[in-house]
């Protein structure tokens, strides 16, 4: 069977995938099947990002500088969110998240682009908008190889474009307004 779009469902927990080799990725995380293993030491990885991290260890090599690096890092696997907004009581991670996040509340466009003058809060949004004028589309669809500017917009081409009446055309519908999509981050509540 070819990895084209097809609705899969897993077996043991009834998730949908509409790609089979995606499917088959999962179903091994069921079967605890670890097919990514260290050869010096036999540890088994489901994922192998997960058998790459762990070969640091052993070789010696530190992705943490120092112990305060590593305590940033690893506030992101507790949950733990110190750094919590006054105005709206939203939490963060880093204080440096925080700071970013109370431009919203506060109208601050810091950041300018020096194509045509327009202001944004963020650096990564003028960034984003930056691509406007140097042409860059870096979110590629890879069924039919066109480029987007931004992930949304190849979002709502994989959403509306490719997909719009297919047999997967009922996978998932919207409780409010009745459109189906493929992929539940379609759905109006998932962007």
């Amino acid at each position: 069977m070819s990895d084209a779009a097809v609705q899969a469902n897993c077996l043991d927990c009834g998730k949908s995938f509409i790609r089979r080799s995606v499917l088959v990725r999962h179903q091994a995380i069921h079967r605890g099947e670890k097919s990514h293993e260290g050869v010096d030491y036999g540890k088994g990885f489901i994922h192998r990002s997960n058998l790459v991290k762990n070969q640091a260890i052993h070789i010696g090599d530190r992705p943490h500088k120092c112990l305060d690096y590593l305590v940033r890092h690893q506030v992101f696997h507790t949950g733990e969110r110190p750094h919590k907004c006054l105005e709206c009581g939203k939490s963060f991670v880093r204080r440096s998240i925080l700071v970013r996040h109370q431009a919203n509340h506060t109208g601050e466009k810091s950041h300018k682009c020096l194509d045509c003058g327009k202001s944004f809060i963020s650096r990564s949004e003028l960034l984003k908008h930056q691509r406007i004028h140097t042409g860059e589309r870096p979110h590629k669809c890879v069924d039919c190889g066109k480029s987007f500017i931004r992930r949304s917009a190849l979002r709502s081409h994989n959403c509306l474009v490719l997909w719009p009446l297919g047999p997967w055309s009922q996978l998932h519908k919207c409780l409010v307004c009745g459109e189906s999509f493929i992929q539940p981050l379609c759905l109006p509540s998932a962007s």
